[in-house]
This record gives structure tokens, sequence and C-alpha cells, in this order.
């Protein structure tokens, strides 16, 4: 029962890195200010690391109750913080930061969101 548990973790955590890196994929011709394809790849690429080192150990610390829950919590918090500070940092960075870019930011938008119509409503008032 363990082993479908843990084999239904992988896939999700599989299916779901994939479809991220589709997206990321996808967006990769968005203007630089929007464009984060750069931060999710390093994320991406700190996750693996981290997987691809501590699963091996977590295999090889089974007799060590111990240690192996160390690498767990580590696998856990390196993979928590990679994700946050490679995305969200640069976004406080830049949002503390009043430059150019956010005038930048604001004709791009401009070009990817669609003009608002302007509702006209009948007067109502008496002749």
């Amino acid at each position: 029962q363990t082993l479908v548990y843990v084999s239904l973790l992988i896939t999700i955590n599989i299916g779901v890195l994939l479809v991220a890196i589709i997206q990321a994929y996808r967006a990769r011709n968005i203007p630089t200010e929007f464009n984060e394809s750069r931060y999710v790849a390093f994320s991406f690429a700190s996750i693996f690391q981290c997987w691809f080192l501590g699963v091996p150990l977590l295999y090889f610390l089974q007799s060590k109750p111990g240690a192996a829950l160390f690498v767990q919590t580590g696998i856990a918090f390196i993979t928590c913080v990679s994700v946050l500070l490679l995305l969200f940092v640069p976004k406080m960075l830049n949002d503390n930061n009043p430059t150019p870019t956010h005038s930048n930011q604001n004709r791009a938008l401009e070009n990817y969101v669609e003009p608002r119509v302007p509702i006209t409503t009948k007067s109502t008032e008496c002749p």
C-alpha cells in the first residue's frame, strides 16, 4: 500500500513538472518584462538536482532513521525554498526599484490586453 502511494505521488509530481516545463516553453516569446522562464528553469534545475541526489541517499539510509529524516527534511526544504526564492525575490526586487521598467511593463501590457469598450448609457433626462 505504501508503494502505491509513493508511486502515485511521484507520478503526480512528474506530471505537474512536465506541464510547467511546457508552459514555460510556450511563454518564451513573451516580452522580457513578463518573462520568468529563466527563473522557472533555474527552479526546475535546483529541484531536479535535489531529488537526483536525495532519493538515492534515502535508499542507502533506510537503516538509519535519523539520517533519513534529515535528508527528507532537506529535500523538502530545498524544493520549497528554491521555488519561493527564484520566483518571488526577483519580483520583490523589481517592485522596490521604480525604474523605467515599470513604464515598459505598462506599454507591453497595453499590447497584450484587449482595450476596454466604453459602455454607453442612454440618458434618462426628461425632455
